[in-house]
């Protein structure tokens, strides 16, 4: 959950995709990456409206979402 109440859901199932939702369950946005990564092991909201995932092959991705995300 970020700063403004609304849920952040990451998924990374086929490709890594990341959905807000607000706390009614209506989804606001979404991101799907166009690259597979390995295994998501953790996900970090920046305050700049970055998300950077941490995956099993030991890297970390950066992400800039476009519409801000509030941490």
């Amino acid at each position: 959950m970020n700063g403004n109440g609304e849920v952040i859901v990451a998924d990374n199932h086929n490709n890594f995709n990341l959905t807000i939702f607000n706390q009614k369950g209506n989804m606001l946005n979404a991101m799907e990456s166009k690259v597979k990564h390995a295994q998501c092991f953790d996900i970090a909201l920046i305050e700049n409206g970055s998300v950077v995932l941490a995956s099993s092959d030991y890297r970390l991705y950066l992400y800039r979402y476009s519409h801000p995300l509030t941490v």
